[in-house]
């Protein structure tokens, strides 16, 4: 009876422990970052010293181009100064058990209120989820420059700065690189995420300040873009087989 008892007390307390171990791994997600080589289409140097390679930024891993070459996606490339048009980036990347995305938007020429960027989740099956990004909540203007009309907030949770250095441009202000978390709805853990659009319906401005607000310019850019994903149900297998192999092994032995 005594081993009986001792046997039933250790079971209750690997179940126990399972159900912790199953309880935060399933809460702990992996990070997946994704290089934006297939849509990068402009050298974006308007900060000195911009992060390239793999580098964590709020507490994120990115996977951010060279300065050698194209290194982010711009909605200004290919356009006309003072003109409407609509400029989408579609990046394929084809993960599974999204829960997640992290991106690091700016844009140029910020209008206050704006909501003419919005990006795109598209699963496999169809399922989708697209969320508006507004300027001075979501994303704002990359030079921190009070004097021009452009937007200078965000909301400090969602998005937050992660970056700040010297413009390229002589005696300009502080640039910035900010951060935008976005959590996916939950059906898309048990899915694969195959594309991420980014899709921008501004207008493109200039140097000229009072012009670009006149016409309500606004243009985004992306530098860089990770998903986070819940781990494989591989490891909660052998978790499991770890507290069964304790259990053989602690198992009083009859004497014969």
């Amino acid at each position: 009876m005594h081993h009986i008892f001792i046997f039933a007390s250790l079971f209750r307390f690997i179940a126990i422990a399972l159900f912790v171990s199953l309880t935060v791994t399933s809460t702990r997600a992996n990070y997946v970052t994704v290089n934006l080589s297939p849509v990068a289409n402009q050298l974006n140097n308007r900060i000195q010293n911009t992060p390239v390679g793999v580098q964590t930024l709020g507490g994120v891993p990115f996977d951010l181009l060279p300065m050698s070459g194209n290194n982010s996606w711009s909605a200004d490339v290919g356009t006309i100064v003072g003109v409407q048009s609509t400029q989408t980036m579609t990046l394929p990347v084809n993960i599974y058990g999204a829960t997640a995305v992290d991106t690091l938007i700016n844009t140029g020429w910020g209008v206050p209120g704006s909501t003419t960027d919005s990006l795109k989740f598209v699963c496999s099956d169809g399922t989708t989820y697209t969320l508006a990004l507004k300027e001075g909540t979501d994303i704002r203007d990359w030079l921190n420059n009070t004097s021009d009309p452009y937007s200078n907030t965000i909301n400090g949770t969602t998005t937050t700065q992660v970056f700040s250095g010297i413009p390229n441009a002589a005696g300009g202000p502080e640039g910035r690189i900010d951060k935008q978390s976005i959590a996916l709805p939950i059906g898309f853990a048990s899915r694969t995420l195959i594309e991420i659009i980014l899709t921008d319906t501004g207008v493109t401005g200039n140097n000229d300040s009072a012009f670009s607000h006149a016409v309500g310019a606004q243009r985004a850019f992306i530098y860089g873009l990770t998903v986070a994903v819940v781990p494989e149900p591989s490891s909660l297998a052998l978790a499991a087989f770890g507290f069964i192999g304790l259990a053989a092994w602690g198992r009083p032995r009859r004497k014969r």
